[in-house]
């Protein structure tokens, strides 16, 4: 059944869209008002990023050289033998489903690789960062499992960077060992660098099925990320937990402390606290990007620029969810596509949320499917009846 898409607006902000073609497609194209490019969207521009992700990520060649390899392994929890420590080549061979190892640094070098040996695509390693300085990983990471980086000052992955592995996570907030080692994934020790950001120019491929959770003050993307049938969530803030089986894989907790001016260790700022000019692609899967409301020194919560794509593959709908919060403006010019391209195919989900919502410029939002239209809300429900977030300023959603 072709279901509704739903744009929360007064009648007196029309947007120009095809809407729902009974028993085929759904497709959004939305472009703004013109009283809305003179006012909301001057606003944007005046405050938008200083210089993009890939400015962001400066950083990486303008830092300090990179140590050869992780240093300074200790083994908290779980059977695991660290070899190549300090190296160009660094194995960790893992034996027990969990291990806990804590580094005094974890970069990886251009030319340089880090391989974890795990039981299987379920198994996890946690790796915690306790030396102070930000992980740079320009060179090669794979494994067979999963691979967690904490780092409170930061993690960043380089235009050069290969990812291979079943599941990532790069944070700067910490988890107790106990429950971490019990399953209950609470992460709940915010950083103290109120500007560290967790940011990615690399190429990262996850496993089908896998999942990915960048969580910082602030996150960035403008490389690629693939994960078919997986999960990816991009959101910035302190304390999360996981949900490993709902379509929001993390649920963030509100912050009562501010986010600071978002910059890399070279000073490069961000002006949005998350910022997606890259290319996500999870068909099949679920993609989340969100904002929790704590107070932050930057106005914008998303730009969404680049691509984001779950489109449906056989029966599985994908989704995909952007929520800005109770503060800030979620921008969106890019592309949003959950379309079922497939003969029989169904559309997928597509949800832009926040307290100011903009869809500009060449956006494109598509729930399109052969066998029937998904669904595309945009600053809340229809009508602003339903349990979605209205944006609290009609003028701003069109």
């Amino acid at each position: 059944m072709t279901k509704h898409v739903a744009f929360n607006r007064p009648a007196n902000l029309p947007a120009r869209y095809t809407g729902v073609v009974e028993g085929h497609d759904l497709v959004a194209d939305v472009y703004s008002h013109s009283a809305l490019k003179r006012g909301f969207k001057r606003d944007l521009k005046a405050r938008t990023f200083l210089a993009g992700t890939v400015g962001a990520l400066v950083l990486l060649a303008n830092a300090s050289p990179v140590a050869a390899g992780p240093k300074g392994a200790s083994v908290v929890a779980g059977s695991v033998v660290v070899t190549g420590q300090g190296t160009g080549s660094t194995v960790v061979n893992q034996a027990t489903n969990k291990a806990i190892i804590d580094w005094t640094s974890f970069s990886i070098g251009v030319d340089e690789s880090v391989r974890y040996n795990q039981p299987s695509a379920g198994s996890i390693s946690l790796n915690r960062v306790t030396g102070g300085d930000a992980s740079q990983i320009l060179g090669s990471l794979t494994a067979n499992g999963q691979v967690w980086l904490i780092n409170p000052a930061g993690v960043a992955f380089g235009s050069d960077a290969t990812v291979d592995v079943s599941g990532l996570v790069a944070t700067t907030t910490d988890i107790s060992n106990d429950d971490f080692l019990a399953g209950s994934y609470n992460f709940n020790v915010g950083t103290e660098e109120r500007g560290a950001i967790v940011a990615n120019s690399g190429d990262i491929n996850i496993a089908d099925g896998g999942m990915l959770a960048f969580v910082g003050p602030g996150v960035a993307n403008s490389g690629v990320i693939n994960a078919r049938f997986g999960q990816v969530a991009l959101a910035s803030g302190d304390a999360f937990a996981f949900d490993l089986y709902g379509d929001q894989l993390v649920n963030l907790t509100a912050s009562s402390q501010d986010i600071a001016k978002l910059t890399g260790p070279d000073g490069t700022s961000l002006a949005a606290r998350l910022v997606q000019d890259g290319q996500i692609t999870a068909d099949g899967g679920h993609v989340q990007l969100s904002v929790n409301s704590a107070r932050s020194l930057v106005d914008n919560s998303i730009n969404m620029t680049g691509i984001v794509q779950a489109r449906s593959v056989a029966s599985e709908g994908g989704s995909i969810i952007l929520s800005g919060g109770d503060n800030g403006i979620v921008s969106v010019t890019g592309t949003l596509d959950a379309s079922g391209q497939v003969a029989g195919e169904v559309g997928g989900t597509v949800k832009v949320l926040g307290d100011k919502v903009g869809i500009f410029g060449s956006a494109v939002l598509d729930a399109s499917g052969d066998a029937g239209g998904g669904e595309i809300l945009v600053g809340g429900n229809m009508l602003g009846q339903g349990p979605e977030q209205n944006a609290r300023d009609r003028k701003s959603v069109v």
